[in-house]
């Protein structure tokens, strides 16, 4: 019997005879009814031994069955029936009693299987959050500190893959007060044509045809990839590149290295600190060179950046002087940017206006085929981009380092 003719059956009995074989059974148990008269009544209601047969058969298949969907074996289960039978037996005494009392209850209890979720063996249902976690990576700074160029393609034809541009070289003032009828003194200037390269950052990523067009997140994730590894290995060379082709001359590079006994107030001060030594920087910076340059970004590592926050007096209030924003990320004006790509105790200072950055083209995605791997269905995804970071020799004093920060600061400590 199926489930659906069986819920009807029950349901048939239930709804249809229930109330008429209650009147009956009670009927039957308050006189001296005869085995006949409790069958002629029942027959009465509906209910035939031929329909208790069938109710039964069907509940004893359908108990068959849930065994087998409970234990996913195809063991012999016991059924209903023998369940039924067994609860009999051992409450023959408590029936015997209700019988001879005419009224009372007797309650059955029959032990099922419990169907749970862990009867679900390899059991792949669930909810799916959507999107893929991604793994971390150092933040991305250095490309916002100067502004970008980007040469149009006519611009790019005509390039050469490099960029020229002309500096002074040399300027000989000699102005002065003059008496009447002497030679006026002479001025001279002199220039230089430079010349910088282009250089191209770029990697690759081989990919099977089936995974790029089967898995629908494939290519979206290869894409991200290979311009993530583009943007840390450009952020990594704007600041640290050394300049030798085929690598971009990074700030750090270009950055002349300070003189502690030239700082303002070198061994002048009581308890040195990282502001003191901030502030004489963008002094450093701008002596004598007030008509062109004023620092306005330092680069820190973070670990440097926290031990400056965290500084307190003896007493243990923060030291925070009149000259730093509330949050200290800005010193006399300067911005403070952080950054892993900075070694720790060291900075570099400047004014990251003069500077440019060039690129040929934005970042450039091409596929194609290398080897054996038109017959291996496989790809090739090239990620690449063509750029430099330009700051003019002339504009070398721009920009400041200090690769021992502890040592600067205690440079300006009195002996």
């Amino acid at each position: 019997m199926e489930k659906e003719e069986f819920e009807l059956l029950l349901k048939g009995v239930s709804e249809e005879n229930g109330k008429a074989t209650k009147a009956a059974i009670e009927a039957a148990t308050k006189g001296l009814i005869t085995s006949d008269q409790l069958a002629a009544k029942l027959e009465a209601c509906g209910i035939t031994e031929k329909s208790i047969k069938e109710l039964t058969t069907a509940v004893e298949k359908q108990g068959i069955e849930l065994g087998k969907l409970v234990s996913g074996k195809t063991e012999k289960f016991e059924s209903v029936k023998d369940l039924v039978q067994k609860q009999i037996t051992d409450n023959a005494q408590a029936i015997k009693a209700l019988a001879e009392a005419n009224n009372g209850t007797v309650k059955f209890k029959v032990d099922k299987t419990l169907v749970q979720r862990s009867s679900v063996t390899d059991n792949r249902m669930g909810y799916r959050e959507a999107g893929i976690g991604v793994l971390p990576h150092k933040g991305l700074v250095f490309e916002n500190l100067w502004p970008t160029i980007t040469l149009s393609e006519a611009d790019i034809k005509e390039s050469n893959g490099v960029i020229y541009y002309m500096d002074q070289l040399a300027k000989t003032r000699n102005a002065a007060p003059v008496a009447e009828g002497v030679t006026k003194p002479e001025a001279a200037i002199t220039f230089i044509d430079k010349i910088a390269k282009l250089e191209v950052i770029a990697n690759h990523i081989p990919v099977t045809k089936q995974a790029y067009r089967h898995l629908g997140f494939m290519a979206g994730e290869v894409d991200t990839l290979l311009r993530e590894n583009l943007a840390l290995t450009r952020d990594t060379q704007l600041y640290r590149g050394n300049g030798t082709s085929p690598n971009l001359k990074g700030v750090l590079t270009s950055a002349s290295a300070v003189v502690l006994a030239s700082l303002p107030t070198y061994q002048k001060l009581i308890e040195a600190n990282l502001y003191d030594l901030i502030a004489n920087l963008v002094v450093y910076i701008s002596n004598n060179k007030q008509s062109k340059y004023r620092a306005n970004v330092v680069t820190m590592n973070p670990a440097d950046v926290l031990k400056y926050k965290l500084a307190k007096a003896v007493d243990g209030h923060y030291i925070l002087p009149p000259f730093v924003s509330a949050d200290g990320m800005r010193i006399d004006n300067v911005q403070v940017v952080e950054s892993s790509e900075v070694d720790a105790n060291s900075l570099v200072i400047g004014d990251f206006t003069k500077g440019r950055i060039y690129r040929s083209e934005s970042v450039n995605i091409t596929m194609g085929l290398i080897a054996n791997q038109f017959i291996e269905n496989k790809w090739t995804i090239l990620a690449e981009e063509e750029m430099m970071l330009l700051i003019r020799d002339v504009d070398a004093d721009a920009y400041v380092k200090v690769t021992d920060v502890d040592a600067a600061i205690n440079a300006l400590n009195i002996p």
